[in-house]
């Protein structure tokens, strides 16, 4: 018999995930081995794209605000590629664009998320960016230059949506469903094989919708969802998903401060 392994996922201040999972007796305090790739399926599938939205999520709550932008760039009949290739050279020369008026404003180059899509029959590539920069909404969009653009404030509450929409093209196998900056920092990942029993945790993974019980485990953040899943090979899985709760002038104050 294994134990459950408490992972705790921090994106940055405000957002944090949970997954709980048994792992087998030779496994606890070793680093756990990736297993060998299997041919690709449709349930494959369906579980690469699942981990592709998660991993997306991560690094936008782990380094965007609601400062930065979301970013939707589409190219005019004569400037548009013809193949992934050449979308993929059309993507960079507009970062370098970018990071090359910011280094003339002596501003740090853009940290970025960005996706290529090349639409239902493959011949009309787009562009999605979630980018931080020192420019201003109007500056990006005239950068662009050969198409159209449409800048606008990331909404944070939405996040795991836009991961959502921006891993729905269907990818070639081992082809990346996104692009990023080398200066994007990983979240934080930390695990504990001592926190919970698997009474806990068969508990837990039958209360998956108790706002309260996870609230109350982990003080600080607000519920966002929860799901487990069950099989007889690996028992209980349990994901949960949670931001930092907004704190509210004169909540739960139960000690004067210094200067009172």
């Amino acid at each position: 018999m294994g134990w459950p392994r408490e992972k705790k996922i921090f994106c940055g201040k405000e957002y944090f995930e949970m997954d709980l999972f048994e792992i087998k007796k030779t496994e606890r305090g070793k680093k756990m081995r990736s297993r060998k790739e299997k041919p690709t399926t449709a349930a494959q599938k369906k579980a690469n794209r699942k981990r592709s939205i998660r991993e997306l999520t991560w690094l936008v709550y782990t380094n965007f605000s609601v400062r930065d932008f979301y970013l939707t760039l589409t190219c005019e009949p004569e400037h548009m590629p013809h193949s992934k290739k050449e979308a993929t050279k059309v993507l960079r020369n507009y970062i370098r664009r970018v990071n090359r008026r910011l280094e003339k404003m002596g501003k740090p180059h853009a940290k970025y998320i960005c996706t290529i899509e090349s639409g239902r029959n493959h011949d009309n590539y787009h562009f999605h960016f979630v980018i931080s920069c020192g420019l201003s909404r109007d500056e990006l969009e005239d950068i662009w230059g050969i198409g159209l653009a449409n800048a606008r404030r990331l909404k944070m509450p939405q996040v795991f949506m836009l991961a959502q929409y921006l891993t729905k093209e269907v990818r070639e196998p081992n082809e990346k469903s996104w692009h990023c900056s080398r200066n994007l920092k990983k979240p934080t990942i930390r695990k504990n094989d001592f926190r919970y029993s698997h009474r806990q945790m068969e508990n837990m993974a039958h209360n998956v919708d108790d706002r309260d019980m996870w609230e109350k485990l982990y003080p600080g953040y607000e519920y966002l969802e929860a799901h487990a899943t069950f099989s007889d090979e690996q028992g209980w899985y349990i994901t949960l998903r949670m931001k930092r709760r907004e704190h509210v002038p004169g909540e739960n104050k139960t000690r004067p401060s210094k200067r009172d």
